[in-house]
């Protein structure tokens, strides 16, 4: 579905300006699934809704940026790694997955370590998500 710029235009602006939570979490979530891959304007306002306040939105615009499959969301998805909440950490790590983002793998090893990541089903993830990664053919950088 290819929107209208106005639509994707508003959706940002509700992203990046709402005052409620479910305003961000719902256009970050309604971003990811509208927006073309590669919109700079889409990635952009999703990488800076990694950093919003509530753990919502940042789990949305994470699950957002691994639906879009645009790599410049790599290097944020992996800060993300270090989140304080699980969900967040567990949608970075499923959105890393999903950019088939081996570059990651350093990062991700580190969350096996229990006293690393304290979260067994996050863990868990990062296992499955390493396994896969290593069945990637590395990408040449450009």
């Amino acid at each position: 579905m290819n929107p209208e710029p106005e639509g994707v235009d508003a959706l940002i602006a509700q992203l990046l300006h709402g005052k409620e939570m479910e305003e961000r979490r719902d256009a970050a979530e309604r971003l990811g699934e509208l927006a073309d891959e590669g919109d700079p304007q889409v990635v952009q306002a999703l990488i800076a809704a990694l950093n919003d306040e509530n753990e919502w939105v940042r789990w949305r615009a994470a699950q957002s940026l691994g639906k879009l499959g645009d790599k410049r969301a790599i290097e944020p998805l992996i800060e993300t790694l270090q989140d304080s909440v699980w969900r967040v950490r567990l949608a970075a790590v499923q959105a890393l997955r999903k950019l088939q983002a081996s570059e990651a793998l350093p990062h991700l090893h580190a969350h096996l370590d229990p006293s690393y990541e304290p979260d067994a089903a996050i863990r868990e993830a990062v296992r499955e998500t390493i396994q896969f990664l290593k069945g990637q053919p590395r990408r040449r950088e450009a």
